[in-house]
């Protein structure tokens, strides 16, 4: 299976766990509106769709591969505390009437471990951090700040 389809498992209230080699897309709201959600092992995911996660009780995800992520894609995750976004290149992020991946709150209390080349002063891919707890914006182009930012 190369794919988790638009709506795969949406508002799946008892869904805790999602594992899935092989999967290099997660579509609009695959895994939406599932609160009991907590773990999802997607190693090979490189494109994350439109409200893929949003309103999922996530508490952390590691993303190694993917370079694209829809807006809204963490929206409403309240519980994500970790997120690992460690693809080497540029990762688009995708922006829609106000909507980033990310919302400012989220960002203030999750750590976020980024590839070594989106670090602030010797990165080379994009978006790279504005410093060292500042990385991506959100609509207006104003920062996302993190409650913290590790490079590996």
């Amino acid at each position: 299976m190369k794919a988790l389809g638009c709506l795969a498992f949406f508002a799946c209230q008892a869904l805790s766990f999602v594992s899935c080699d092989g999967v290099e897309e997660v579509g609009v709201q695959a895994l939406s509106g599932c609160p009991s959600l907590e773990s999802v092992q997607l190693p090979e995911a490189v494109r994350i769709y439109n409200a893929a996660f949003m309103a999922s009780g996530l508490t952390s995800l590691s993303l190694p591969e993917t370079t694209r992520l829809g807006y809204s894609a963490f929206q409403h995750c309240d519980a994500l505390t970790e997120l690992r976004l460690t693809a080497a290149g540029n990762i688009t992020l995708e922006m829609d009437s106000g909507a980033t991946p990310f919302s400012p709150n989220f960002a203030k209390v999750c750590d976020l471990t980024l590839n070594a080349d989106k670090h602030y002063s010797t990165g080379t891919a994009a978006p790279k951090a504005a410093s060292a707890d500042q990385w991506a914006t959100n609509y207006y182009g104003d920062p996302l700040t993190w409650k913290s930012i590790a490079f590996e």
